[in-house]
């Protein structure tokens, strides 16, 4: 008999409480694992493909502009750094010691000498078979029903909220002003594995601290707590808020179970504390970065995830939140789903806690409203009495906007759009300066250009990225400024003295500023030139003197 994925396949399990998972239901897990992880590379496998000597795929689909920063990171890490330098700046500051996952990765691109891309797309493969699979053990350490666990990693992995609804009926699709799922990859697994690979490994790692703080809670076995602080630490060198944001929440549950027993819980208390003190020099340290380093400093204060309007949290979760309703009514006395119940209800407080990282607190969310949605779809499928079709017609309505967005994707880019996809005269002129420039030396160019060129080159470009570019509104001006035909030569040759400017790049979107051109400048040199693009060097005045 050839054994086929089903979901409401019945399992022995004579020990309800043991939370164990067999080695066929990981089986199951890792064929809906692979999938989604499939899936949501196709838009990447479907951007290679319409690669052409003329048009390459940049290699990203969504996010673009953190898309080239993060392998701005990985080329940096190619070079053999081990402390993080922002290249969309051109200031100079101190290196630190972030960004840890893309830099590594870019020294295994440089080891296995790899395209980083080809590199960013393994990693975004193992990262989100990563992220479901902690998430399964994490519906394993909640519930022993199998039809939870199996319902929950497809909701949690395939589903969405009414963002569908949303673009269906014709709304306006503006960033802060529609519904989340569509835009924001803290509140979607799906949308996180259609983006970057940090974020669903980010996602992962959180879970396995939930996993083995609460186990730690119950046995104090040392295991535990090296699990719980090995993924704690990896979870902050990706992000470092997470660990504070999760105490908060740790720290909510510990005030419920202390009211259920009637005594504070000091043992649950000391086991957190404990789980969390490894991680705390470099939380510190990350603090310490952002208010002393003035490049990181701006880079925090530019970098704006405040909350849209609660409707548009309503609307991204969608259908999942009466669900979760129901399984939290279902389950409200069950001592282990309590703390699912506290979590689910600390978020929507934080959100709008009075921090420029509102969004960000999102992160692990869908996990807790996945799994007390498939607790009550179980529950309301029971009660109808056929399972499987109460299950499949609600999965439609909830799929709907990932696959809007794996559908908007693949059709985006048949269309080779410019920020997509790059032209083989701006490849050849990366190319060049990437041979050419010295580390770090400084490139000036339109804000586009410049946020590609340092994931081509390990070169730090004038202005190229919103939240990194120390200043960044008053930087793409003075670009603008630069380039407009009408600007004074004096003003200019100030402008690149003032900030050490090495390279002008004068390629199709300069020209599209300042038609005009850079030949009649003294302080220019003429360095290489094809069909649409030109770089000039800045001559000093020891260079001017010496040259011909």
């Amino acid at each position: 008999m050839i054994w086929r994925p089903s979901l409401y396949e019945p399992v022995a399990r004579p020990n309800p409480l043991a939370l164990t998972v067999g080695r066929r239901e990981w089986w199951w897990a890792g064929f809906w694992t692979l999938g989604i992880a499939l899936l949501t590379s196709w838009p990447y496998a479907w951007g290679m493909a319409l690669s052409t000597a003329d048009q390459h795929f940049a290699g990203s689909i969504l996010g673009v502009e953190d898309g080239n920063a993060y392998l701005a990171v990985m080329q940096q890490g190619r070079q053999g750094d081990w402390l993080f330098t922002i290249a969309y700046t051109p200031e100079p500051h101190r290196a630190e010691f972030f960004f840890i996952f893309y830099l590594l990765l870019g020294r295994l691109a440089a080891l296995l000498q790899l395209d980083l891309l080809a590199v960013m797309n393994a990693a975004r493969l193992a990262a989100t078979a990563f992220g479901l699979l902690s998430f399964y053990s994490f519906a394993a350490y909640f519930s022993a029903s199998l039809q939870v666990r199996r319902l929950a990693l497809l909701l949690y992995g395939f589903t969405a909220g009414l963002g569908w609804l949303w673009l269906a009926v014709g709304l306006p699709a503006d960033l802060n002003a529609m519904p989340v799922d569509l835009w924001v990859p803290d509140a979607s697994f799906f949308l996180s594995a259609l983006t970057y690979p940090h974020l669903t490994l980010a996602q992962g790692l959180l879970l396995w601290v939930v996993i083995a703080a609460l186990r730690y809670f119950e046995s104090g076995q040392g295991r535990w707590w090296a699990v719980g602080v090995t993924a704690g630490l990896l979870a902050s060198l990706i992000h470092p808020y997470k660990l504070v944001v999760l105490s908060v929440i740790i720290g909510a549950y510990l005030v419920w179970i202390s009211y259920r027993r009637g005594a504070v819980a000091w043992s649950e208390g000391r086991r957190w504390a404990l789980l969390v003190a490894p991680s705390l020099p470099y939380l510190a340290y990350a603090a310490w970065v952002f208010e002393t380093n003035f490049a990181f400093k701006a880079w925090r204060d530019q970098n704006l995830l405040w909350s849209p309007a609660p409707q548009y949290y309503l609307l991204g979760f969608g259908l999942a939140l009466p669900l979760a309703a129901l399984g939290w009514w279902h389950h409200r006395r069950s001592d282990r789903f309590s703390f699912l119940i506290v979590w689910s209800l600390v978020v929507p407080l934080l959100l709008y806690f009075p921090s420029v990282m509102q969004r960000r607190f999102l992160d692990g969310y869908q996990a807790v409203l996945a799994l007390l949605a498939a607790a009550g779809l179980v529950w309301l499928a029971g009660r109808w009495g056929r399972p499987a079709l109460t299950s499949g017609l609600l999965f439609i309505p909830l799929s709907l906007t990932n696959l809007l967005l794996l559908l908007g994707s693949l059709v985006t880019l048949t269309g080779r759009p410019p920020a997509l996809f790059h032209p083989a005269d701006q490849r050849s002129a990366f190319q060049w300066l990437a041979e050419h420039a010295a580390r770090q030396e400084v490139v000036l160019a339109a804000y586009e250009t410049g946020n590609a060129l340092p994931a081509y080159a390990p070169v730090k470009v004038f202005a190229g990225h919103g939240p990194e570019t120390y200043r960044s509104d008053e930087k793409r001006q003075l670009v603008r400024q630069f380039f407009a035909a009408e600007t004074g030569e004096g003003w200019q040759s100030a402008l690149l003295a003032e900030y050490g400017v090495d390279y002008v790049y004068f390629g199709p979107a300069e020209r599209r500023l300042g038609p005009a051109g850079l030949t009649a400048f003294p302080e220019l040199a003429l360095s290489y030139a094809n069909d649409t693009v030109e770089i000039y060097r800045v001559r000093r005045g020891s260079e001017e003197a010496l040259s011909p």
